[in-house]
């Protein structure tokens, strides 16, 4: 079953999707505290991906799956 995690984030919010054989499962979105806004955009796009990866643990733990991001600072750090 291929199972992705999309995230993204901004200068306010969070937000993910998991999405299975290309339907969308579930979705989630958070707005940043004080101190989180501050963060910066490389920081934010990580606490996003980890965040999600955390909250939809019950549908990939033990499963391969991809996470989906559009920063391409952290995709080099992956």
């Amino acid at each position: 079953m291929e199972t992705e995690i999309i995230v993204d984030a901004s200068s306010v919010g969070l937000g993910g999707l998991l999405m299975q054989e290309g339907k969308v499962i579930s979705y989630a979105s958070l707005a940043l505290s004080d101190v989180e806004t501050r963060y910066s955009q490389t920081e934010r796009e990580m606490l996003v991906t980890v965040w999600r990866a955390e909250c939809f643990h019950q549908y990939v733990y033990g499963e391969k799956f991809s996470i989906v991001i559009d920063h391409k600072p952290l995709i080099v750090i992956f």
